[in-house]
């Protein structure tokens, strides 16, 4: 199975063409604010780099969010033209739960895995998940977003590790360890559980938790 995944929720943007596993290109853009005219001439890229053709992919990923509102849209707005273009299923994963994902691949011991994004505005998303499987991780909660007292409080009383680029905005108790160098999410493991995961009955949604950061005069969004 081909599967073409992206990410352009974050503050950076990975393509990766994934076949049975084995990781056939990639390619990743440092600068968010390039992604919109960028994602398209990436995931050329990356097909004409594994010597494969649109009418080859059989599956295509997108993570939804949470992140930056311009970013989630590129995505899963590029995604859902693409998947209808290409007649093939779309997935959508959260960036917490590729995240999860990519500590669990990092560190098989662990059971509790807590990922925290800054979100700005003196909050962060977070969500807490356990690996299941080789290539997927199960919510333990609900992903939210909250001011730094708020995420210290739900970590309170647990234990595992935490890990992403808001994790050290937050108080986390002895029982976790942090994890350092988690900003980035990469598109092979959103590969990896695009190809474990059923195909939805419905076209993914971007996954907005809280009001975009600007809004013009009239109360419309603004990036979102």
């Amino acid at each position: 199975m081909n599967i073409l995944a992206f990410d352009t929720a974050l503050s950076a943007g990975s393509v990766a063409l994934v076949s049975n596993g084995a990781v056939l290109a990639t390619c990743d853009e440092p600068n968010a604010k390039s992604l919109a005219e960028r994602l398209v001439p990436m995931v050329d890229k990356v097909l004409a780099e594994a010597g494969k053709a649109y009418t080859d992919i059989d599956r295509i990923a997108v993570t939804v969010g949470p992140g930056t509102f311009t970013g989630m849209r590129i995505g899963v707005a590029t995604a859902r033209a693409m998947s209808l273009a290409a007649d093939v299923p779309l997935v959508g994963a959260s960036t917490l739960e590729v995240m999860a994902r990519q500590v669990a691949n990092d560190h098989p011991s662990a059971t509790d895995i807590h990922i925290c994004f800054d979100a700005r505005r003196k909050e962060v998303y977070c969500q807490s998940f356990r690996p299941l499987g080789e290539s997927d991780v199960a919510p333990l909660s609900e992903p939210v977003a909250c001011s730094y007292e708020v995420a210290s409080g739900l970590l309170s009383g647990t234990s595992g590790v935490a890990a992403g680029n808001g994790v050290g905005l937050v108080e986390t108790p002895a029982t976790i360890q942090v994890l350092e160098g988690y900003t980035r999410l990469d598109a092979c493991v959103l590969a990896g559980m695009a190809a474990a995961r059923p195909v939805p009955d419905s076209v993914p949604e971007p996954l907005y938790l809280r009001a975009p950061d600007a809004k013009l005069p009239g109360g419309k969004e603004v990036g979102a």
